[in-house]
């Protein structure tokens, strides 16, 4: 990373600057994709919970890297052609095209939460622990200790409880669930708030800030997605 910050600054003497800022905008954009590839499993430090949303973010931040590398490529060309007054347009263009960008990414990215939480498929080796008996350990470590209350779990500090690697932890959820690790302990914590729901009076925010749940946003498409309904009506339905 840090030869790819100093490489513009390397390079300046041999090429053209404004032509190796696009470059760099290429080569971040390439990275971005390369993490956002990985799937939420591909972000084991993140909070569980918040690696979709993260994911939304990088997908946004790639696209607006592409912008910008086609912009000041189209805008070092036309200096190069010594057409300034067309060079001038592009900046105005892509000034107005950028901060829309920007806001676009922003609304979606507000909006859409964590909807991008498609599993992701990894080749299982010989050298890695059994799948179902990782699950059945995984299963049981959530539920004697209830740490899918807590709202800073992340994959890596899971696994490190399983004494194994993310990876294999991701694998097996994978492979015996198919879902990734955020939606299989999301489902604890759904379990958990449905239960406070029916043998409590609690609010629905109360309940969700008691159930390991960050965002409402996150919550309400969660538990919609487990139950298919709203917590109130989940609450409603079950009690009459």
């Amino acid at each position: 990373m840090l030869i790819l910050a100093l490489a513009p600054f390397v390079l300046a003497d041999l090429l053209d600057l404004d032509l190796i800022v696009g470059l760099s905008y290429l080569v971040y954009a390439a990275l971005l994709v390369r993490l956002w590839v990985r799937g939420s499993n591909g972000l084991p430090h993140a909070r569980i919970g918040s690696a979709s949303g993260l994911r939304l973010w990088m997908a946004g931040a790639a696209a607006l890297l592409l912008v910008f590398a086609l912009a000041d490529t189209a805008i070092a060309l036309s200096f190069a052609a010594q057409r300034t007054g067309d060079a001038m347009s592009l900046i105005s263009a892509g000034a107005v095209i950028m901060a829309l960008g920007l806001i676009a990414v922003i609304v979606t990215v507000s909006k859409g939460g964590g909807r991008m939480t498609s599993p992701v498929t990894v080749v299982r080796t010989s050298a890695e622990p059994d799948a179902e008996a990782l699950e059945a350990r995984t299963k049981a470590l959530l539920t004697e200790t209830q740490l899918y209350l807590d709202t800073d779990l992340t994959v890596d500090r899971l696994a490190k409880r399983l004494t194994v690697p993310a990876r294999a932890l991701s694998l097996a959820i994978n492979q015996t669930k198919g879902m990734n690790v955020s939606q299989y302990v999301n489902d604890f914590r759904l379990d958990h708030a449905a239960e406070l729901l029916l043998g409590s009076n609690a609010s629905v925010a109360q309940v969700m800030e008691q159930s390991g749940f960050l965002t409402r946003s996150n919550f309400y498409r969660e538990f919609q997605r487990r139950f298919g309904v709203t917590p109130a009506a989940y609450r409603q339905d079950r009690r009459k």
